[in-house]
């Protein structure tokens, strides 16, 4: 179809168009929910875990069955959180604010694949696309009832049994289940124990060097449980191409199943602290942003970035140590500067070039707003960390990094090797012929991400170059939708040779399908949260307590009211809490919720926090 055909309706009368845009809405809605829930049945058929053919796991009572079933790790019930950025312009690229002063970058979201084509893309100030409903799939946990109990988890490393893959050991899981590609049946292959399942895993050989090594296995061993879904004894043999970055698909006292995964040494994040290196470790943090809804994210990111620096700061001049959150800069892309120079170190970059439309995917800036900032930059750190204006930190971060080597937030809707995206995945990288060469296109976006300032550097020039083609390959385009620039990032540090890249589940949270404020450094606020006054959680469901960042184009107002009582989700209860510190430490904020606009003298705030933050 021409694109000239797609954008016709929209040349339409205003009261045709809406009618078209508005019937063209439901049919949109409708295909997309049709087509997740046969993706949902494809997937069940051939996943290969441990599920009955109708989709409800064994020995799950039929509450958790639906629980299970929206949860599953389906990358096409997604919709992309592109949100933040876009931009348009052809200004210089300048950087206002102190040299070397503070800087950091945005991309990510927790969104999947959705049908959207070139030519049909409407711009808004808010790039996080409308939200599906969230019983489709969202967040990267095991949705439980807010009435029940977190089941402790009994993990040890036990034993680690000899043959091909014997220096492995296994993470024991009880009552949980995994899901994973199937090497080895659980029907056909029944054992006796835990370690009989493990030990098979642990032997197994792959028959070529394409084909996957056992990482994770799931036996099915309580009676009670397995016994009435004839999966007592099912041991499955499995592989997760990147296990760090797995979360359970089923986990409490009503699964049978044990698991045992073989996890990396390095998806620990490290809280700063006494015993870090003197070393200079420190990373520069960078957000990219375009519009009005960024404008109040990007204010709010960034006062909770300068809080936790300065007690990381505090606690590191009391221990004699060093505070790694370094500088930091907000990438506009948006052509000319505004009214926040005064306040947060800004980095303005062009907007992509005519000859490159991006077809209202505004999203196509960030490459090249990166690109002009890696070129004419200059920073202090040997790191650099790209975030989103939607994110708040939580706590002091050590730098996550392994040496030199990258690290990432891991997306599991990023799958660029599965079969229905290895097609489009070779048409830019080449032919990959090895499991190794599979391995190293990692499940990551550029945020949040970590390297060293060399690496970007090198990655860039690549992802710019990669998003373009992206953009113009149809298939890509059908087949990634929101997310095609995320796809085009870790194919860039494929072709550059970036590797390895160490996974971090817990750099970041997404409420409400996270709800511990302890494990996490920044907490992602992209999904609607919804709750009856009784604080039962109603996803899919607008509830009677309501929060979504998309109500809000325009600043959020001041002491906003928290979640009702009985919420069992701490991190949703935090994020209410730290939007209002927030908004009532930010001089000024009710004007400026008025005005849309912030003067010289409401930004003098910053200055509490440190001679280098917000100096230019």
């Amino acid at each position: 179809m021409k694109k000239s055909r797609l954008l016709a309706p929209l040349r339409s009368s205003g009261k045709a168009r809406r009618q078209i845009l508005t019937v063209l809405g439901v049919i949109a809605v409708f295909a997309l929910s049709w087509a997740s829930y046969r993706e949902f049945q494809v997937f069940l058929r051939e996943a290969g875990g441990s599920a009955e053919s109708d989709g409800v796991p064994a020995a799950v009572d039929p509450e958790e069955a639906g629980t299970r079933g929206e949860e599953r790790y389906d990358s096409h019930a997604m919709m992309r959180d592109v949100e933040e950025d876009g931009g348009d312009g052809d200004d210089e690229g300048d950087y206002y604010g102190a040299e070397n002063v503070d800087g950091r970058v945005e991309q990510g979201g927790s969104g999947g694949s959705s049908n959207v084509s070139k030519g049909t893309l409407e711009a808004s100030n808010d790039m996080d696309p409308p939200p599906k409903d969230v019983n489709d799939k969202v967040g990267r946990k095991t949705i439980r009832d807010t009435e029940q109990e977190t089941v402790e988890q009994k993990q040890s490393d036990s034993w680690s049994p000899p043959g091909p893959f014997s220096d492995v050991a296994f993470t024991i899981m009880e009552h949980t289940d995994y899901w994973g590609d199937a090497i080895v049946w659980g029907n056909t292959n029944l054992v006796n124990s835990a370690e009989e399942c493990s030990r098979a895993c642990a032997m197994h050989t792959p028959t070529s060097p394409k084909d996957p090594p056992c990482n994770l296995w799931v036996f099915c061993g309580d009676e009670a449980l397995c016994r009435s879904s004839d999966t007592y004894g099912q041991c499955w043999l499995k592989h997760l191409a990147h296990p760090d970055a797995a979360r359970p698909a089923s986990e409490g006292p009503s699964v049978g199943w044990t698991s045992g995964i073989a996890l990396s040494k390095k998806s620990k994040l490290v809280e700063q602290g006494p015993e870090h290196a003197v070393e200079d470790r420190s990373y520069h943090v960078i957000i990219s942003a375009q519009g009005v809804a960024t404008h109040w994210q990007s204010r709010i990111h960034y006062y909770w970035y300068l809080k936790v620096r300065k007690q990381c700061r505090e606690q590191a001049l009391k221990d004699g140590t060093t505070c790694d959150m370094g500088g930091f800069t907000r990438l506009l892309h948006d052509d000319t500067p505004d009214d926040l120079m005064d306040e947060i170190p800004t980095f303005v970059a062009k907007t992509l070039p005519k000859e490159h439309p991006n077809h209202g995917y505004i999203v196509l800036n960030r490459p090249y707003a990166f690109l002009q900032w890696v070129q004419k930059a200059t920073i202090k750190e040997k790191y650099v960390l790209m975030g989103e204006p939607d994110h708040i930190w939580l706590k002091p971060m050590a730098n996550p990094m392994e040496g030199d080597s990258a690290a990432a937030f891991p997306f599991f809707y990023i799958e660029p090797t599965t079969d229905q995206h290895i097609a489009i995945t070779e048409r830019f990288v080449g032919k990959l012929e090895t499991m190794d060469q599979k391995l190293r296109l990692y499940p990551i976006g550029s945020s949040p991400t970590i390297m060293t300032m060399d690496d970007l550097k090198r990655v860039v020039p690549i992802w710019y170059d990669l998003s373009l083609k992206v953009h113009e390959d149809d298939e890509a385009v059908e087949k990634w939708g929101w997310i095609q620039e995320m796809y085009a990032f870790t194919l860039a540090m494929y072709s550059a040779g970036v590797h390895p890249v160490s996974l971090l589940p817990d750099l970041m949270a997404q409420p409400p399908w996270d709800w511990d404020t302890s494990r996490y450094t920044l907490l992602h606020y992209t999904y609607g949260l919804d709750y009856t006054l009784a604080g039962v959680f109603t996803p899919g469901v607008v509830g009677e307590w309501h929060w979504d960042k998309r109500d809000f184009p325009g600043p959020i107002p001041r002491n906003m009211q928290g979640p009702p009582e009985g919420t069992q989700n701490d991190l949703t209860k935090e994020l209410i809490k730290r939007l209002n510190e927030a908004t009532s430490a930010i001089p000024m904020w009710d004007v400026y919720a008025k005005t849309l606009r912030v003067t010289p003298e409401m930004s003098s705030w910053t200055q509490a926090f440190g001679d280098d933050a917000g100096s230019h």
